[in-house]
């Protein structure tokens, strides 16, 4: 059991790296994809993750993050 959360941890981890947060944030906005349904553009993703980046990975990391439905 301990193992499979180390596991887990981990590929949490490297899904939340800046470099990779970075990457799909830049794909998102090349294909020109949707606006979620929290009404934010896809124009205001890169200052939001920006801005937000820190409590966002904190959040997810302590199995805080609530997503907007």
């Amino acid at each position: 059991m301990k193992k499979r959360k180390r596991e887990t941890s981990h590929l949490i981890e490297r899904v939340l790296h800046p470099a990779n947060l970075t990457q799909a944030c830049k794909e998102v906005v090349s294909n020109k994809g949707a606006g979620g349904v929290d009404g934010m553009k896809v124009s205001e993703l890169k200052d939001h993750l920006d801005r937000n980046r820190n409590k966002l990975n904190e959040c997810i990391m302590k199995c805080k993050y609530l997503p907007q439905p």
